[in-house]
C-alpha cells in the first residue's frame, strides 16, 4: 500500500472494501461486525436487453443485501451507478446468489478514497444519493443518504484510522501489469514441478492464486482471470519473440529468458517438461527467476492491458 496515496487504483480499492467482511485485528471490520459476508465479486446483472450493470461486490447478512461500488482515482459515474437500485431478488437469483431473507433491505454503498468531494459532486449532478464512505487513511461515512441498515449507519458514521493492510483477496484483474501477475503465475509453476503436477489448464491456475475467493467470482471474471493467465504464459513463458518492449536505438535490448523449453500447449492444456531429478529441477527454477526479475524491470509489451 503505498503510504502517500493509499487504494489508489481499482483492485486496491477492491481489497480495501473486501477486507471489511473480515474479522482481522489490524484492519477495520466494519461488514463483519454487521454479519455480512462476501456474496459476488465482479457480478454482472442483465437489467433488460439493452443494459448490463456491473457492480463491483455484493455482500449479504441474513437481512440484508449491499451492492459496493468502488471508486479509486480513476472517477467515472454514469447513469449505470444510478440504477443499481434497481437490482432486485430476482436479479440475485438468477445468478445463483442464495439469499437468506425473504424479503431483504438493499443497500447502495460507493466506496471512494482522497476522491470523495470529487467523487461526491459528480454524483450528485447525475441524481446519485447512496451512501458514500471515505477510506483512505480513515474510514467514515461523508455524503449520502443514511443506510437502510442501521447497523451499518451506526458503524460507518464513526471515523476510524486505518492502521494495517487489508487481504490481498483479488491478487490480479484484468489492469494488471505483467509484473503485478509473473510472481502469482511462474511460482505457481515452480510448485507444479515440485509437486509433479505439470498437466493444468489455465483456470486451474487462476482458482489456486485465488484460494478460497475463486468461490466468489463471478464466472464472466474467472474467464477474464483465466484469459489473462494464457495471455501471460503465451507472451513471456511460451513464445516466439526474444524481446520485451520497444527496441533502442541506442542500446541492444537483452534477450527475454524463456521457457519454451519447458513448456508446451495443446488446446487449452499446458504441460510443464522437466526431468525429476533435482539438476533438471533447479536449472527450472533459475530460469523462473530470472524470467521474473527481467518482466520486472522491462516495460509491459504494447496492448497487454485490455480494455473492459
Amino acid at each position: 500500500m503505498n503510504q502517500e496515496l493509499p487504494f489508489s487504483d481499482h483492485r486496491e480499492m477492491m481489497n480495501a472494501v473486501l477486507g471489511l467482511a473480515y474479522n482481522l485485528r489490524s484492519y477495520p471490520n466494519h461488514l463483519h461486525k454487521a454479519g455480512y459476508r462476501i456474496s459476488r465479486i465482479e457480478p454482472r446483472f442483465k437489467l433488460d436487453v439493452s443494459q448490463t450493470l456491473n457492480p463491483d461486490i455484493i455482500f449479504m447478512s441474513n437481512d440484508h443485501v449491499l451492492i459496493a461500488e468502488c471508486k479509486s482515482a480513476a472517477i467515472k459515474s454514469g447513469k449505470n451507478i444510478k440504477n443499481y437500485g434497481n437490482i432486485t431478488e430476482r436479479h440475485l437469483s438468477e445468478k445463483g446468489i442464495d439469499i437468506i431473507a425473504e424479503n431483504p433491505l438493499f443497500d447502495v454503498a460507493i466506496f471512494g478514497n482522497s476522491n470523495i468531494k470529487t467523487l461526491t459532486y459528480i454524483l450528485k449532478k447525475n441524481g446519485v444519493s447512496y451512501p458514500q464512505v471515505e477510506i483512505d487513511k480513515i474510514i467514515q461515512k461523508k455524503f449520502g443518504n443514511a443506510f437502510k441498515d442501521t447497523d451499518l449507519e451506526s458503524l460507518f458514521s464513526k471515523a476510524v484510522i486505518i492502521k494495517g493492510k487489508p487481504p490481498n483477496i483479488i491478487k490480479f484483474d484484468n489492469n494488471s501489469t505483467p509484473e503485478d501477475i509473473a510472481p502469482y503465475v511462474i511460482q505457481d509453476l515452480m510448485q507444479r514441478v515440485e509437486l509433479k503436477r505439470t498437466v493444468f489448464k489455465t483456470r486451474d491456475l487462476a482458482k489456486e492464486i485465488f484460494e478460497a475467493a475463486w468461490d466468489d467470482l463471478d464466472e464472466t471474471f474467472k474467464d477474464e482471470l483465466r484469459k489473462k493467465i494464457d495471455k501471460f504464459l503465451r507472451t513471456y513463458c511460451k513464445t516466439t519473440t526474444n524481446k520485451i518492449g520497444k527496441k533502442s536505438r541506442r542500446r541492444k535490448v537483452k534477450k527475454m529468458p524463456k521457457l519454451d523449453k519447458y513448456l508446451s500447449k495443446n488446446d487449452d492444456i499446458w504441460t510443464i517438461n522437466v526431468k525429476d531429478h533435482w539438476k533438471s529441477k533447479d536449472a527450472f527454477r533459475k530460469d523462473c527467476i530470472e524470467l521474473m526479475k527481467y518482466i520486472k524491470r522491462s516495460p509491459a509489451r504494447k496492448g497487454w492491458i485490455d480494455s473492459r
